[in-house]
């Protein structure tokens, strides 16, 4: 009985060795996939694209250049989290007004931006009975592509 005993504890050890093998290869395997690399988006500017191609465009009333053309988004500095480290986030305090002129064509003027509203951020010290609030204020946030259709004049 213990010869059956001991073969059978040599059986479940080498059954566990191999199952542990394999889920560490299976692990490298799955950990070490090869993927085709990612082009990086450009968060900093908007690409300004109008139909049909080529209208002078103002970005808050100042000229900027042609259609397409690249314009930088506005950037603030926030704080998020009343404990956290700052970080810079895209936004700004008001939408972008973008204007777009073509002759034989209508001026347009579109207004860009999604509003985010004031938060507060509550954070409760460690060595106190009192709760720290720290509103963040609202900001706009902006699209990484504006596409503006502009319409012929009326004769």
């Amino acid at each position: 009985m213990k010869k059956y005993n001991n073969k059978f504890a040599l059986l479940a050890n080498n059954v566990h060795k191999i199952y542990f093998y394999y889920l560490i290869i299976l692990s490298i395997l799955l950990c070490s996939c090869a993927t085709s690399p990612k082009t990086a988006i450009n968060t900093s500017v908007i690409t300004i694209h109008t139909i049909p191609e080529g209208a002078d465009i103002s970005l808050q009333g100042d000229y900027i250049g042609k259609s397409p053309i690249n314009a930088p988004k506005p950037s603030e500095k926030i704080d998020p989290d009343p404990g956290g480290a700052t970080r810079y986030v895209y936004g700004s305090y008001q939408q972008l007004e973008i204007e777009a002129q073509l002759v034989g064509y209508e001026t347009k003027k579109v207004f860009v931006g999604t509003y985010h509203p004031p938060q507060d951020k509550i954070r409760q010290p460690v060595f106190s009975s009192s709760a720290v609030v720290k509103t963040v204020p609202g900001y706009y946030t902006f699209p990484n592509q504006v596409t503006i259709k502009l319409s012929p004049l009326q004769k």
